[in-house]
């Protein structure tokens, strides 16, 4: 795998001049991904159109997050900022800042520079496994997407560039890095960790969520919002969970930091994980149900009345 991430075949993007995030999504566009539409309002977000100034008497909630707070592959009606404005009603407005291809530390520099405007009351980072890796670049993608497009670089092996592009839109090309260091492995015959458990065991990777929530810390203090993190668990066999350390982790760094979290593996697990899936292939973005169960479970901690 390249590194180059999954908006590096994505047209509705455009480069700015921006050192910590690079591009941005290309106001009032749109796409289609497996016959659902995503289009994205003035701001160059998936979501219905806000006004800068707060109204009076409302309380205004920013959604962060990658791609599965934009809500890659299922309709705008389930995405979770829409099943959570539906919710809290008309005293509430949700502001839906999720943007795929995300690190923790950019969706925070996204907040500072287009987010603090809005003067929100609470900013909600919806929080997945992958959001220690890499920062996404226009700038790299467009670099290496010539000499990568046909192939899959760890092994050299040629693939069709369209089942690429596919791969790259999903969470999938993430297990084909995995299966591929797994496969090597078992070749050599030497154990090889997947591929989130070398993740999270990278200082590198770890600082990236430490660096972001520090920043986030520092927000909140200067514009006086207050800050939930909702973790969202890989959607895999909860009988056999190997991910644990990491929802305690992220636990202790926001705690550390006053920010309030919220787990949804206590929801999740409750369930056979198929059910969560968008695909069987992508263990990442929930669907349509696993987004609902994350709005009841905050709406309870949220307005327990």
């Amino acid at each position: 795998y390249s590194g180059a991430p999954e908006i590096s075949l994505v047209n509705n993007v455009r480069l700015v001049d921006d050192p910590i995030l690079d591009w941005r999504t290309i106001p009032n566009s749109e796409f289609n991904q497996g016959g659902v539409l995503h289009k994205f309002n003035s701001a160059g977000f998936r979501d219905v159109e806000h006004a800068i100034e707060k109204p009076s008497g409302i309380t205004r909630i920013i959604v962060l997050g990658d791609s599965l707070s934009e809500g890659l592959g299922i309709r705008w009606e389930y995405v979770f900022a829409h099943v959570l404005q539906s919710q809290l009603g008309k005293e509430f407005e949700v502001i839906n800042m999720g943007v795929s291809a995300l690190n923790t530390p950019q969706e925070v520099h996204l907040f500072e520079q287009e987010g603090i405007k809005y003067n929100p009351d609470l900013v909600l980072v919806n929080f997945v496994l992958n959001d220690c890796d890499f920062y996404s670049s226009l700038k790299e993608a467009q670099h290496s997407r010539p000499k990568n497009e046909s192939k899959i670089v760890l092994l050299d092996i040629p693939i069709n560039p369209e089942l690429k592009r596919s791969l790259k839109s999903s969470a999938f090309i993430y297990f084909v890095h995995q299966r591929v260091h797994e496969l090597k492995a078992k070749l050599m015959g030497i154990h090889e960790k997947d591929y989130y458990t070398r993740l999270w065991e990278s200082e590198e990777c770890r600082d990236r969520i430490t660096n972001g929530f520090d920043k986030l810390a520092l927000l909140q203090s200067k514009h006086q919002f207050n800050v939930a993190v909702v973790v969202w668990p890989f959607i895999a066999d909860y009988d056999h969970y190997d991910f644990g350390f990491v929802h305690e982790w992220i636990k202790n760094q926001a705690q550390m930091r006053g920010f309030k979290i919220l787990d949804l593996i206590e929801i999740f697990a409750k369930l056979p994980y198929h059910s969560l899936q968008i695909t069987v292939d992508d263990n990442i973005h929930a669907n349509a149900l696993g987004h609902r169960l994350a709005v009841e479970f905050f709406m309870k901690w949220y307005r327990p009345e």
